[in-house]
């Protein structure tokens, strides 16, 4: 989740963006949120899509059906204006990785992750079809982990670009190593297209390999028209039926009925379904930064009783591990994340503090700070927020001081305060954090563009590149690193950093 950059738009229909969560073939998705406090995923459309009176068509008409769309395991679409300039859509906001970050982070998932996967991308992908919609872009990119099991995202809308004059006659729209053979063949994408991607997308999950491995586009196309997939490595359990979804021949592969009979139903243990690595990562991102059009006043330095807040969390650490409290403490934090997600700031507060109080790990505390600092900030108490980021710095490990560091680091720079932002940005890269020198590092090289600084710039955007981080992360960075060649006249240096984003895996 990154900053808005120049050019971004900072509303959309009613919604007030916050933060880049990513981009794709079709636009943009940015964090908004709504007129009633409300977080959503807002797609904005793609201006050389917008441009072209077929695509409209398509998707107004894609939007419609995907509106249909319910079940527990997809990202509703709840809003949606395709005659907009340019057209966009908003779903429910889901906090939590990709499987494509969890696993490229963190490698292949357990196998007790691995059946609650499949069920619930089986179970979501039979509620997009029971509307007559196919997915046609199954990935591990669209698919989100949170904390109560999977969620399929972009279902159905790619299909609206795939006839436009953009894709070219015959020109299938997909990724690669995870679009069906008769998708390829002749871009005739059905049901049984969805659960050669659902197999796929579990052999990644199980083995963090693409079971047409990787390359150019073209020889992974060819590898999965006429070849085997590379299945060594999964669990048994799951082995068999993978092999049978990824069948060449469309009518051998198993319905999602099927399927669903074939899986163990999952265990009502009250266990996390997934393990602590990725636990926390769906906790890093229930923590909304600061939004761009907050205006600050100077900052201020911790008041002496929020201190010794901080202290008395430290000294709770024996107690907190004599009473097993670290559990009572993620359910605090979930709830109190959940209220921010329903628009009740009052209750999401008063939850954040009462994490603080109680006392948790490090990691919780770091946590709760940073996301009441966030209500603060929104309550129009900057001072407040400000200072509830300087305890987090404090009070968190490496990659959570990083994270307050980058949040902070934002409020400053959107408001104006240049060197403040600068300052905080310089320490959130000195942290060395995965993903977080990576975000400080483009951050500020966003900074530098508008400061007019422009080898400078240059430098950070490379450093951004070679920093350890999320794939998509890295992309963005040297997508923004191209677009400055490209204003810049630089198009040869542009050309080169737009072909290096396709290389980004």
């Amino acid at each position: 989740m990154e900053g808005l950059q120049a050019g971004d738009p900072r509303e959309v229909g009613p919604y007030r963006l916050l933060k880049r969560l990513g981009g794709g073939g079709m636009g943009q998705v940015f964090l908004g949120r709504s007129r009633g406090g409300r977080l959503v995923a807002v797609k904005v459309v793609r201006p050389e899509l917008a441009m072209d009176a077929d695509f409209r068509r398509r998707f107004a008409r894609e939007v419609t059906a995907a509106r249909r769309v319910g079940g527990f395991y997809t990202a509703h679409v709840v809003d949606a204006d395709p005659a907009a300039t340019p057209p966009w859509l908003a779903t429910a906001y889901i906090p939590g990785p990709s499987l494509q970050q969890a696993v490229g982070q963190h490698g292949p998932l357990p196998e007790r992750a691995l059946r609650l996967l499949t069920a619930g991308l089986a179970e979501g992908l039979a509620a997009v079809h029971d509307c007559e919609m196919v997915h046609r872009d199954l990935k591990p990119g669209n698919v989100l982990l949170a904390a109560d099991g999977p969620r399929l995202i972009d279902f159905g809308i790619v299909r609206a670009a795939e006839d436009t004059q953009l894709t070219g006659t015959g020109m299938a729209i997909g990724t690669p190593g995870f679009m069906a053979p008769e998708h390829l063949l002749g871009n005739h994408a059905g049901p049984a297209s969805d659960v050669f991607s659902l197999g796929a997308v579990l052999a990644y999950a199980a083995t963090g390999r693409l079971p047409f491995g990787t390359g150019a586009p073209h020889a992974v196309n060819y590898r999965v028209v006429h070849e085997r997939p590379d299945l060594s490595g999964l669990p048994a359990a799951l082995a068999a039926l993978v092999a049978d979804c990824l069948a060449r021949d469309a009518p051998r592969r198993p319905t999602l009925a099927e399927i669903l009979d074939q899986v163990p139903a999952p265990d009502d243990s009250g266990i996390s379904w997934l393990p602590p690595t990725l636990t926390t990562m769906i906790d890093e991102r229930d923590v909304t930064p600061p939004t761009p059009d907050d205006t600050v006043s100077p900052e201020t330095e911790p008041k002496a009783d929020e201190g010794r807040g901080a202290d008395r969390v430290r000294q709770k650490d024996q107690e907190r591990e004599r009473e097993g409290l670290p559990h009572h403490v993620d359910a605090l934090l979930r709830l109190a994340k959940l209220e921010v997600d329903a628009g009740n700031p009052e209750e999401a507060r008063r939850l954040f503090q009462q994490v603080i109080e109680v006392g948790g790990t490090p990691e919780q505390t770091a946590d709760a700070l940073i996301g009441l600092g966030w209500q603060e900030t929104q309550a129009g108490n900057l001072d407040k927020g400000r200072s509830l980021y300087q305890q987090a710095i404090e009070t968190g490990p490496p990659w959570h001081k990083g994270h307050a560091l980058n949040c902070w680091g934002l409020l400053e720079r959107d408001a104006g305060n240049v060197e403040e932002a600068r300052g905080l940005f310089e320490r959130a890269i000195e942290t060395g954090q995965w993903g977080i020198a990576l975000a400080a590092s483009w951050n500020l090289a966003v900074v530098e563009v508008g400061a007019g600084n422009l080898e400078e710039a240059r430098r950070l955007y490379q450093q951004a590149t070679e920093a350890d981080g999320p794939p998509e992360q890295k992309a963005d960075a040297l997508m923004s690193w191209a677009d400055l060649e490209l204003s810049a006249g630089n198009h040869e240096r542009a050309r080169q950093l737009y072909k290096q984003v396709l290389e980004v895996k």
